[in-house]
């Protein structure tokens, strides 16, 4: 079997990658790296929305409401869910997230036993997120060894590739003419 190993996740994956540790009973985690880590789904959503200009209200209450319409709970970490946690963890946060509040990552970092928690001015925060989150895309890459050249060969995954572009670009594009 595989591992030991070091989770790394940034928002929604951060708090996948706490719960994954919480639970993990086979000891193959190492240690968790958790970038801008929220408790409550919820908040988080009324942050994204606000930060593209979006109305909160209803949007969160619907979701809110079709969630327990269906019997789901939203990813969340319960701070107290991580006094057991016994691998290392890292809370990388940035001071003016307005995503993932810094009030919930240092309710993490109290909650951990072996926490350590570092708060970055805005710049930083961004380009270290996106500089963690494509280091650990390039290791998994090159973990697969060629399988994921070999992958890149094929003429369909660069077209499903291209779409995906293509799409987010467009996405993109229509955020701007919103705002």
């Amino acid at each position: 079997g595989a591992g030991p190993f070091v989770l790394v996740g940034h928002s929604m994956g951060a708090v996948i990658a706490l719960r994954a540790a919480a639970n993990d009973r086979s000891r193959r985690i190492a240690g968790v790296i958790a970038y801008g880590p929220y408790c409550d789904f919820h908040r988080s959503l009324r942050g994204r929305l606000s930060v593209n200009s979006l109305p909160a209200r209803p949007l969160t209450d619907l979701s809110l409401l079709v969630h327990r319409l269906r019997g789901l709970r939203p990813p969340a970490v319960e701070p107290q869910q991580l006094k057991s946690l016994d691998v290392p963890l890292l809370i990388v946060h940035g001071v003016n997230d307005r995503v993932s509040p810094l009030e919930h990552a240092r309710a993490i970092a109290e909650a951990a036993p072996h926490a350590d928690a570092i708060v970055l001015g805005a710049a930083v925060a961004y380009v270290l997120g996106i500089a963690v989150m494509y280091s650990a895309l390039g290791v998994a890459a090159a973990l697969t060894g060629s399988l994921f050249g070999a992958a890149l060969q094929n003429p369909w995954v660069n077209v499903a590739l291209g779409g995906l572009f293509l799409l987010l670009g467009l996405a993109a594009t229509v955020t701007a003419v919103i705002m």
